[in-house]
């Protein structure tokens, strides 16, 4: 997790997602938004060599994470809920399984900061009762 600031205005919040001085070094090669709707969950999918770095500005998401042990068939499970409180950029590495479940009433927003650009072959997916 990166704490991010927001900084607040007359007209409406600034919310940071990187700062090229932070001393975690993204190489930036895509930046995309999503949205979710409430009660809607997408995934899972796993990143073989990307590492996803999501905020999310607007709204709440719970992303649900699994990293997976094949050599003796276990699933260790992690949560994190993103929103802006608190705000922060959830990082994670290859190898890591992830879906997202839309918490707001109203549509919320995604956004990934991506080392490498979208290829449909780096991605595998399940659907989401695979893990359940």
């Amino acid at each position: 997790k990166t704490k991010l600031k927001i900084i607040s205005t007359e007209g409406g919040n600034v919310l940071h997602g990187y700062l090229k001085s932070n001393p975690d070094k993204i190489d930036i090669q895509e930046v995309y938004f999503s949205t979710i709707k409430m009660n809607q969950i997408r995934g899972w999918k796993m990143h073989k060599t990307m590492t996803v770095n999501l905020v999310v500005p607007m709204g709440k998401v719970k992303v649900h994470l699994i990293q997976e042990n094949a050599l003796e068939k276990k699933y260790e499970r992690f949560e994190e809920t993103l929103s802006q409180n608190p705000y922060f950029r959830l990082t994670i590495p290859p190898g890591f399984w992830f879906a997202f479940e839309g918490l707001s009433k109203s549509e919320s927003l995604i956004c990934n900061i991506a080392d490498l650009p979208h290829d449909p072959e780096e991605i595998c997916r399940k659907d989401f009762n695979f893990f359940l």
